[in-house]
């Protein structure tokens, strides 16, 4: 149960506590919970562990469930962090590094009435004294949190959904943007090649001393690039 027993561990007055929330502990908060309670508070780095066994165990009458929670998701940059859950006896004791806004709404609320607040895994777990009433309500939860575990893959798949036509678009795009510069290459290749040869400073080259030479030669080039651009166009490739 979680209520008035809401307490700052910052404070001499651990016993009887509902609910001791550790926000950004020091050693020597975690050290008088720890004594106090009889817990192992785990520290930052053993919270950010991703192994099963590591966030959801029990321990000398204690249950321990870490879970990953995303926050300042109405900003451009949501981050992630662990939070810990305690259970031991009628004690729940939170270590959290990260202070999002549920947490504030409950504290707010908690001093004003008393609720509820426990896991799914808490159902199973062999050390916790749940009334039938309370594995009612966790039930509820249960089915809350699959429920909307489920809209979250939901919203996931529809994500992925969308970044791969978005990504699919900018391959087309860019696709058309190397046929374009591929049908460009081709077409003024040929006219690029005659122009070199007729550059070239030796005097057996055709047409070098006719009067007509410089104009058969520039045909010559507009026709190496025409026949090229009608023949990608007659067969659809552009």
């Amino acid at each position: 149960m979680l209520g008035s027993g809401l307490v700052n561990v910052a404070s001499d007055t651990l016993a009887g506590a509902v609910w001791i929330d550790l926000f950004e502990p020091t050693p020597a908060e975690e050290q008088a919970v720890e004594a106090q309670c009889g817990v192992d508070v785990p520290t930052r780095e053993e919270m950010r562990e991703i192994e099963s066994s590591n966030r959801l165990y029990e321990e000398e009458g204690a249950v321990y469930l870490t879970s990953t929670i995303v926050t300042k998701l109405d900003t451009d940059l949501p981050q992630h962090s662990q939070i810990t859950f305690i259970l031991k006896n009628d004690c729940l004791i939170t270590n959290r590094y990260t202070d999002p806004l549920p947490f504030r709404r409950y504290i707010s609320y908690a001093e004003r009435h008393a609720a509820i607040r426990a896991p799914a895994f808490v159902q199973q777990a062999s050390t916790a004294n749940l009334t039938n009433e309370v594995r009612t309500r966790l039930r509820t939860l249960s089915r809350d949190v699959i429920a909307l575990s489920d809209h979250a893959s939901f919203l996931g798949s529809n994500v992925s959904f969308i970044l791969d036509a978005t990504l699919g678009m900018i391959n087309i795009d860019q696709n058309n943007i190397l046929k374009i510069f591929s049908v460009v290459t081709v077409v003024m290749l040929p006219p690029s090649v005659i122009g070199a040869i007729y550059g070239m400073n030796f005097q057996q080259i055709p047409w070098l001393h006719e009067s007509w030479g410089f104009t058969a030669a520039l045909g010559l080039m507009v026709a190496s690039a025409v026949i090229p651009y009608v023949i990608f166009k007659r067969r659809g490739w552009l």
